[in-house]
């Protein structure tokens, strides 16, 4: 990492000497700067940065606005933290610490095909999730009335786990609360189609326990490395998640996983929300039991060598990014993904300004829009309810995971 200690600045932003952009979404462009001390102590932060065309929407600077007034309220090991937010030049900027290390997307693709993550260390990382998440979902303002925070955008691509082994949520661009000056309107949907709880594909008013499914959908994946929801196009994705009533067993795929685990992830999975576990509190404190009970004493220590095993010398490495001319880096440049597989989640953070719509339209490179998938589901929902159950085919079950090496 000596690296970045001898690289120039590039300019700044504020007080940050900009050292290179990392990333590049629909609303901000995220930097990797600086940020400069007494006596020469320097530390390295990420700065997100409004684009100008973004800068010019006032929808898209409330929702910036609001996502840092929300980051202020937050302190959790399990929450990216907030530095600073201010303007520069006529844009907003926010400054946030820089994990280091990878996404949990990208820690599942890598573990696939070498037994996927042994449980102990994905129950542990999802205890400290669950953790941060209680945390903002009890969080109050300044004068102590409840914010009633939903992140309702709780991905593997927005968690990332950290070398020295605690997992962070990133990213409340989109999250919902009592202080968002900007409401969602009817009809628009806000998050990733797979992980949208089927509440809020009812425009129901949301509350914790959307999160707790979303949570529940990244538990479920984690544990068998399949997505659960995710299908051949949008209209199949809706309707598993809003049609199918099933809601299928981890133990389909790995028997290694205990019962009483199995079961956590189900009752978050519960699609009717009155019946499902009520807090993300809930499941962290019942993975917290069921680890004293197998007698798992899983450490951060833990999981960063197990991190490391599956990715060797990336901890010691200096992030791939993009140096040109300050004035360049500032301008209109064709969005490029980071070759730096760690800052992947915070990529998505940059994208996930957009809403769904948009989002699907860029990832899947389709004009379909999901609002009129949506509509279309639902006008067939009463006629065709029972035909449109979407039910996933018997998994093939897997051998027992392979103990980390």
């Amino acid at each position: 990492m000596a690296g970045l200690a001898s690289l120039p600045s590039l300019g700044r932003i504020g007080r940050y000497d900009v050292l290179g952009r990392l990333a590049e979404g629909g609303m901000a462009e995220i930097f990797l700067a600086r940020a400069p001390g007494a006596a020469g102590v320097a530390r390295t932060v990420v700065v997100k940065r409004m684009l100008a065309r973004a800068q010019a929407n006032a929808d898209a600077t409330g929702a910036f606005v609001t996502e840092a007034r929300l980051l202020a309220r937050l302190t959790h090991p399990a929450l990216v933290s907030i530095e600073e937010f201010g303007e520069h030049e006529g844009a907003h900027f926010l400054v946030m610490e820089w994990v280091r290390g990878v996404s949990l997307r990208r820690l599942l693709d890598a573990t696939k095909d070498r037994g996927g993550i042994p449980w102990p260390i994905v129950a542990r990382m999802f205890t400290s999730l669950a953790g941060g998440l209680h945390h903002a979902h009890q969080a109050k303002d300044e004068r102590g009335r409840p914010m009633r925070i939903v992140h309702r955008d709780v991905t593997p691509e927005n968690v990332i786990v950290r070398f020295s082994g605690s997992p962070t949520l990133l990213d409340f661009g989109i999250a919902k609360s009592t202080i968002d000056p900007q409401k969602t309107q009817a009809g628009v949907l806000k998050g990733k189609l797979a992980y949208i709880s089927p509440e809020q594909y009812q425009g129901r008013e949301l509350d914790a326990r959307s999160d707790v499914f979303a949570l529940s959908v990244c538990l479920y994946e984690a544990l068998t490395g399949e997505s659960l929801y995710q299908r051949a196009n949008e209209f199949e994705t809706v309707a598993a998640i809003v049609l199918d009533p099933s809601v299928p067993s981890v133990r389909d795929i790995r028997k290694d996983v205990p019962e009483a685990l199995a079961r956590i992830v189900q009752e978050g999975l519960t699609k009717d929300r009155d019946a499902r576990t009520k807090s993300a509190d809930a499941i962290g404190e019942a993975l917290e039991k069921l680890l004293v009970e197998q007698g798992e004493r899983i450490r951060d220590a833990d999981i960063a060598s197990f991190v490391a095993t599956i990715f060797p010398g990336e901890a010691d490495s200096d992030p791939k990014i993009e140096r040109k001319g300050f004035e360049t880096l500032l301008g209109a440049a064709p969005r490029k993904r980071s070759k730096s597989g760690e800052m992947e989640a915070l990529l998505m953070s940059a994208e996930a300004d957009l809403d769904s719509e948009t989002y699907t339209a860029n990832a899947a490179g389709k004009g379909r829009s999901t609002l009129l998938a949506l509509l279309l589901l639902l006008a067939l929902a009463g006629t065709f309810l029972a035909w449109a159950v979407v039910r996933r085919p018997p998994p093939a079950e897997l051998a027992p995971p392979a103990a980390a090496p």
